[in-house]
């Protein structure tokens, strides 16, 4: 029996660069989810060390989250959310191998790309901004009927399709 043992990776924490109220919050979340160690390095959001030379040699667009997991370094909530799931939680990530990998990979991404915008226009302008900076109008437009019959045309279409069962293991596709 060896003196020592090689800790696995799952063992080996991991460190996320975080600020509150951002979307670092996610792969947090997820780590926990999994049950993997971490360590936090906090930042507020604007922070000037963000934009300091030790952290932009990490994450040379000084933005957060950025997780770092061993030799490996990745930014970008959705791609780390990604990365967690294909390396430690295949559990809640379909591989490659999977029929509903690509309609996995879709709304991972879709998310993001169309969701997110426009939800996050709405939030800096109706919660984040000091009420004496806040512009209604662009709270109203980031809410505007082209975005939400954007999102309805989505869903419509994905009505044939299978759908994603997080309860399964692999989300293995379900018809509703």
């Amino acid at each position: 029996m060896p003196l020592f043992r090689r800790p696995r990776d799952k063992d080996i924490p991991k460190k996320v660069y975080f600020a509150p109220n951002s979307r670092a919050v996610r792969p947090v979340w997820l780590l926990e989810e999994i049950g993997l160690p971490y360590e936090l390095e906090r930042f507020t959001l604007g922070q000037r060390e963000m934009r300091g030379p030790e952290y932009t040699r990490i994450n040379p667009n000084g933005r957060v989250p950025t997780l770092i997991d061993g030799d490996t370094t990745i930014s970008e909530s959705t791609a780390i959310a990604q990365y967690l799931g294909a390396k430690y939680a295949q559990h809640l990530a379909p591989g490659p191998e999977a029929p509903n990998f690509a309609l996995y990979l879709q709304w991972l991404h879709y998310a993001e790309g169309m969701i997110m915008p426009p939800i996050n226009n709405y939030v800096v302008e109706t919660v984040l901004l000091p009420p004496d900076r806040r512009n209604p109008e662009m709270a109203a437009r980031a809410v505007a009927p082209h975005c939400r019959n954007r999102l309805r045309g989505t869903l419509r279409n994905a009505d044939d399709r299978p759908k994603l069962d997080l309860r399964s293991p692999g989300m293995v596709p379900c018809r509703q």
